[in-house]
């Protein structure tokens, strides 16, 4: 009867709650998975010669 219907109705929302906290943690998880492969892509390529490395050291020096 009501009993059931109610039980059932609690179950719907214990499992919708996990279901919304589970899709928050996943969107989270990815996230960082794809600031992890930014980071990684950034880090790929040739590395500065001196001469960039000079304009580099002027360019903060010049905020300063």
């Amino acid at each position: 009867g009501s009993e059931q219907v109610a039980k059932s109705m609690t179950e719907m929302s214990s499992v919708t709650k996990n279901t919304a906290a589970s899709t928050k943690q996943t969107a989270s998880a990815i996230t960082s998975l794809a600031l992890l492969v930014d980071n990684l892509n950034a880090a790929r390529g040739r590395l500065p010669d001196a001469a960039m490395r000079r304009k580099m050291v002027e360019f903060i020096d010049s905020l300063g």
